[in-house]
């Protein structure tokens, strides 16, 4: 591989990496209340709530319902590429679509 092709193959990735940052900023910018919104919907998916209903997360048909009612009816989940993850007290997860771990996700967050 010569020298040029590696420059070229290497801008061509500072470049996106360029364009993705860009385009955050954009998406900020033009609805700059999205990511505060998305705060206030959260808030409400606290211990008292989940509390209640968290039994329910443990068979298949009511975990994908809730999961659904989670995601969807807030009204602003649906802009965001939103995973819900469950898991129970000894970390397995309870009918997550992602094959991602407890502890992958507890290390990235």
């Amino acid at each position: 591989m010569s020298l040029s092709a590696i420059i070229i193959s290497e801008n061509s990735k500072k470049e996106w990496e360029t364009r993705k940052l860009l385009a955050s900023r954009l998406s900020t910018q033009a609805d700059p209340t999205l990511e505060r919104q998305l705060s206030i919907a959260l808030t409400y998916l606290d211990n008292d709530f989940l509390l209640d209903i968290f039994s329910r997360f443990y068979n298949a048909a009511d975990n994908s319902f809730l999961r659904d009612s989670i995601l969807r009816s807030s009204g602003y989940l649906d802009k965001y590429d939103t995973r819900l993850f469950v898991f129970d007290a000894s970390g397995n997860g309870l009918f997550n679509d992602d094959p991602e771990s407890f502890n992958t996700l507890n290390t990235i967050f």
